[in-house]
Formats: C-alpha cells, sequence, structure tokens
C-alpha cells in the first residue's frame, strides 16, 4: 500500500506489484502489506526488492516468482481487517499520489466504495482535501464510487469537499455525478447551507506565531478546524519591527480576496496601522478588529472598526475589592520605574492606593527589580521569591500581592504558594498566566477544552496546599477570547443580524460585544469604552472579566 500511497509513487512500480499479485484489496496492520509499503521518496521495501530479484534471475513467469506472495504477512490479520482498514486505495488517495497509480490500482479491481476503520470511503479522502484533485476524484466516480455515502461523522463527500474549502472544479464533478445538496452533515448543516454561508464571506486571522503566543495561535486554528471552508489564518512574521513591508504584504494579500468581510488581528503589534492602511486603500466593506492593540488609540481607533483590551484602570478598583473578599488586610505592589514611567501603569498604581484606602486595606508600594536591568530576568525573579516571605513575615499571610510584570507571576504565584499569602490576579489576567509553570501543570493549547483542564488542575493543586479561597484570577485568557469576540461578531455581520461597522466603528454596539463576551467565558464581562483626553472612543473597549477563585 506504501508503495501506492506515496505522493512519489511510480506507477510502473505499482504496475509490477499488481502483476505479480498484489492483493490491491488487502487492508493493513501496523505492519502492512508490500502495496502499502516503499518505495516512499525511492526507498525500496525489502519485499519489493526481494520480487524484484526473483524477476531478475528467473523471469516474470518463472514459477519462483509467481510462487512468491509479497502479501503472506496478511495472515497476521483477523477476518481480512487490520487496525486501520486502510486498502492501497485509500492510502494512495490520502497521500495525494499520482492519479495514474489511482487508475492502475482501480484497473486491478481495488474496490472503490470500501471503507476504512475511521468509516472513510476513497472518494471522501479525496473530496475532503483541500487539494483536492479533479483527476482523482473523476477517476473514483466513474469507477463506481457512492457519491453520498455518509461517514462515520455524518458527513457526505460534498459536504467534506465544501468544508474544506475544495476545488470548485471538484464540487462541480460531485454535483454532476448525483450529489444531494440536502442531506445534512455532522452539525446539521447541509451543502446547501455550506455553500451559501461560504457565499457570504470569509473571514481572516493575523494572529502572532505559536512561538510568540499560543494564546493568540490556537483558537484562530481551532476556528479555521471548524469553520474550515469560511476561515483564513495567517501569521505576523515573528520579526515583526523588522519586517514592516511583510505585514503589510500580508494584509494586501487578504485585501485582494474580495471574499474576505472580515479581518480580526490578535495582536495588532506596532505596524499593524501601517499594513491597515493598504486594505483600507481598496476595500471599505471590510469589518476589522484589533485585538490588545500597540499604537496610540487615536490611530487605532479611525482604521479599526473594533478594539479590544483589557481594561488595566478598571483593575485599579476591582483587584482590591477582589483581595478583600479573600481575605486580604494589606495590598502589596511590585513594579519598577520603567513601568511606572507608563501612563496607564501608573495611573493604575493611584487608583489601587485610592481603592484600598477607601475599602480599609494597608497599601504598599514595593519596589521590584527591572527585568532588563543588570540581574536580568533571573536577578528580577529570585528578588520576588525572596521579598515575598519578608513581605509576610512584616505584614502577616492576609497579604495580597500583584505585581506588574509577565515574568514576575511565577515566582509570585511559588511564593504566595508556599508561605500561605493571598493572589488576587496576574497582570494579565488569564487561567494561563504564570499559573501552569509555577505549579507545574501541564497545559496543551492544541486541545479546545484545555481551559477546563488547566483550571481543575490548579484548583486540585490549591486546594493540596491548603490555599483554597486564596487564590484567584480572570475566568478566561481575554487574548484567547478576542478572537472569538471577533469572530461571532463578524458572523453576526456577515449573516445580517447586525449592521456592518466601518473605520471608527461610531455604530459599534456594545451591549452586543459584552453579550458574546459573557456568553464564551460564562461569566459576567464589562466592557468600557476608552475615555483619553476628554474624548470618548465608542469602538476602542475594555474588559473587566469575573474571577474565578480557585
Amino acid at each position: 500500500m506504501l508503495a501506492a500511497g506515496s505522493q512519489n509513487a511510480n506507477p510502473a512500480v505499482v504496475s509490477a506489484l499488481i502483476q505479480a499479485g498484489a492483493n490491491v484489496n488487502a487492508t493493513d496492520q501496523d505492519d502492512r502489506t508490500v502495496l502499502t509499503r516503499a518505495p516512499q521518496k525511492n526507498n525500496i521495501s525489502p519485499e519489493t526488492a526481494a520480487l524484484q530479484l526473483l524477476k531478475d534471475r528467473f523471469g516474470d513467469e518463472h514459477p519462483y516468482t509467481r510462487a512468491f506472495d509479497p502479501n503472506r504477512h496478511a495472515a497476521r490479520r483477523q477476518a481480512g481487517t487490520g487496525n486501520r482498514g486502510k486498502t492501497a486505495l485509500i492510502y494512495a488517495v490520502e497521500n495525494h499520489a499520482n492519479p495514474a497509480v489511482i487508475s492502475a490500482l482501480l484497473q486491478a479491481g481495488a474496490e472503490v466504495n470500501v471503507a476504512d476503520l475511521e468509516g472513510k470511503t476513497a472518494l471522501m479522502l479525496a473530496s475532503g482535501s483541500k487539494n483536492a484533485n479533479l483527476a482523482v476524484v473523476s477517476a473514483l466516480l466513474r469507477a463506481g464510487a457512492e457519491v453520498n455515502v455518509v461517514g462515520k461523522d455524518g458527513d457526505t463527500p460534498l459536504i467534506k469537499a465544501l468544508r474544506a474549502n475544495a476545488n470548485p472544479d471538484v464540487i462541480a464533478a460531485l454535483l454532476q455525478a448525483g450529489a444531494d445538496e440536502t442531506v445534512t452533515g455532522k452539525d446539521g448543516k447541509s451543502a446547501a447551507t455550506l455553500a451559501a454561508e461560504a457565499a457570504k464571506g470569509k473571514i481572516a486571522f493575523v494572529t502572532n506565531t505559536v512561538s510568540c503566543s499560543e494564546e493568540e495561535y490556537r483558537p484562530a486554528q481551532w476556528l479555521k478546524a471548524q469553520y474550515g471552508h469560511r476561515v483564513i489564518h495567517v501569521t505576523w512574521p515573528d520579526n515583526f519591527m523588522a519586517e514592516q513591508e511583510q505585514m503589510i504584504e500580508i494584509v494586501a494579500k487578504i485585501a485582494a480576496d474580495p471574499d474576505v468581510k472580515a479581518l480580526i488581528i490578535n495582536q495588532a503589534v506596532p505596524g499593524t496601522n501601517a499594513a491597515v492602511d493598504k486594505l483600507l486603500e481598496t476595500r471599505d466593506d471590510v469589518f476589522v478588529v484589533y485585538c490588545t492593540p500597540h499604537e496610540n488609540p487615536s490611530g487605532v481607533t479611525a482604521r479599526a472598526s473594533l478594539i479590544l483590551l483589557p481594561d488595566e484602570l478598571g483593575m485599579g478598583e476591582t483587584m482590591p475589592v477582589q483581595a478583600k473578599k479573600m481575605g486580604a488586610k494589606t495590598f502589596v505592589h511590585y513594579s519598577f520605574p520603567r513601568h511606572l514611567s507608563q501612563p496607564l501603569l501608573s495611573a493604575r498604581r493611584e487608583l489601587l492606593r485610592i481603592k484600598c484606602e477607601e475599602i480599609g486595606l494597608q497599601f504598599v508600594d514595593a519596589t521590584a527589580v527591572d527585568p532588563t536591568s543588570d540581574l536580568g530576568l533571573p536577578g528580577a525573579q529570585q528578588f520576588i521569591l525572596e521579598d515575598v516571605p519578608k513581605m509576610v513575615a512584616k505584614y502577616g499571610k492576609d497579604t495580597a500581592f500583584f505585581t506588574t510584570f509577565c515574568a514576575g507571576q511565577i515566582p509570585l504565584i511559588k511564593a504566595v504558594v508556599d508561605t500561605g499569602a493571598i493572589y488576587p490576579q496576574p497582570c494579565c489576567p488569564s487561567p494561563y498566566h504564570g499559573f501552569p509553570a509555577a505549579l507545574g501543570t501541564q497545559s496543551d493549547l492544541n486541545e479546545p477544552n484545555n481551559l477546563q483542564y488547566v483550571i481543575g488542575e490548579t484548583r486540585k493543586i490549591i486546594a493540596a496546599a491548603g490555599m483554597t479561597g486564596r487564590v484567584s484570577t480572570w475566568a478566561v485568557s481575554s487574548t484567547m477570547a478576542y478572537s472569538y469576540v471577533g469572530f461571532e461578531y463578524a458572523m453576526k455581520i456577515i449573516n445580517g443580524e447586525t449592521p456592518f461597522v466601518g473605520p471608527g466603528g461610531a455604530n459599534i454596539d456594545k451591549a452586543l460585544v459584552e453579550q458574546i463576551f459573557s456568553e464564551y467565558a460564562g461569566v459576567p464581562v464589562t466592557m468600557t469604552a476608552l475615555r483619553e483626553g476628554g474624548k470618548e472612543y465608542p469602538n476602542f473597549l475594555m474588559n473587566l472579566t469575573g474571577y474565578i477563585t480557585y
């Protein structure tokens, strides 16, 4: 099967194996039949080599050659089926083999409607590939492939083709062969519905790479897997500060696709404005979402339809309240001059001080080590590990701790748990921020349901440490939520459920944003429009999300 199932499969080799008696309808086990073995990329398997030696020595028709059975290990299979049940034809289709190989197998009698153990036939696999080959699909149809077969997942070949955004000629060939547009698939949607949705428009994501931020990258991948034919996902260059021209090219390419009706940028790193300017030169019909923008508010609000950012100032009021609910009597704020030179962080510190005084908490303004100083990140983290116990000795265990720098969260969480103090939230509140590394939990953002797993594991570790009720964070990652909020709002626009919002976002529906965000988070989320210099920006919405207390 591997001889047939390689992109580099040689039709002559496959034909020779068939002529030698290879069973084209044998199914594989973990050790496979000769047709599932090499040559892949010109590597010859022992079975193929042995067959060739017999031919060279005795000729094709000699009894020794004809008696050689390259499929003898197939006896290990039970009732003719292996662990995966893939025939040579299925392997060939799955691995995008040369169409001539597919034809050779079909002419030799390969059963075209056999399904593997996952319930997929060759036509399903051929149709559901993003690189679907019209010649292969046509050959399968001519050989009698069942065009309306339903897989174990509930999808037909036509539905799979539409989900994969396959070659339009492949979709046309399936329809011409009698594909039923009314049959519904695994999500209750028919091919006709999927086609109609695709015609309404696509949504493009530009995120940082997975190496820069999994929390930005993964949601776009999950949404693409779910809405494949409607979602485009590309990434900024890793070194975006030095690749501004490439950023412009990325957005220009998206703008050139007339089917794209929404663009979600997570994060809106420096240079995003220049890239979006390129889109706005030719398009005025694209809903543009900036997530966590790095450029000035007046610039981003003029270009984007919707901007999403955590409410840093609002945290100045919510954090002390949360800390007091958890039993805090003192609130320690760790930062350093470089961070406090930023107006937003400086203003938040002042709000924290005022709110602490208002509700009866002692506010302690502590200077931490800057990770960009000569001591570096290790020195900054070590300072936190050593200073927290001193603070607890001075003020007692009912002391809440907060620091403004991301890399400080891991040592701060460790130190708080070790001393029995209080930790209301990370600087970027999320169940993922600092907790897995500090507590040793396993986190796999490849899995869409990983959030609840991480929350559950964190809760167990906190309870085992006798810290129940003394550690909290926001219920979801805002970074991840922004992708979903932007996507759902865009879908409502595309589906005609809410009006289009252009640059400047004057008509953005704040209540709808809050509703979508709250439904995703599972807790109430409050959005506040940014006010700066006496001006309010209605499309620059900042979120405060409800806490989960471990």
